[in-house]
């Protein structure tokens, strides 16, 4: 049984092996789908001006975060060119979040955007071979 069990770990290791890595960069497409899932996540709080704030400081923070990350890189000046747009797109609605007051549509409108860029950033970063 011992053999039995040791044989099928070599195995599993051996595939893993052969499979090899991601292809991308897994803490860069971390981000960017992070960015992703929370401006899809942060749409039920665009009623609350509070949260809505907090929510808009958080995905500032974190692009700023994939850009940091981003920049580097070494070789990774498409990913920087992608994201650095994606950043400022957030960082302005964060100013305006906090400055200006608005309604619920604006704040899911804006949201939309941030998931829509965000995926098509991630979709590329996913595409990308990384040597």
């Amino acid at each position: 049984m011992k053999k039995l069990i040791l044989i099928a770990v070599l195995f599993l290791c051996g595939c893993a092996l052969l499979k090899g890595p991601a292809p991308f960069d897994n803490n860069e497409y971390a981000l960017i789908n992070k960015v992703y899932t929370l401006s899809e996540v942060y749409k039920i709080d665009c009623g609350d001006l509070e949260k809505t704030k907090a929510n808009f400081s958080n995905l500032a923070e974190i692009s700023m975060e994939l850009v940091n990350y981003s920049s580097d890189v070494p070789d990774n000046l498409d990913t920087v060119n992608l994201v650095i747009p994606l950043h400022k797109m957030i960082s302005n609605a964060n100013i305006k979040f906090k400055t200006e007051t608005h309604g619920i549509t604006y704040c899911k409108l804006k949201l939309d955007n941030i998931e829509t860029s965000a995926g098509i950033v991630k979709a590329v970063v996913a595409k990308r071979k990384r040597i």
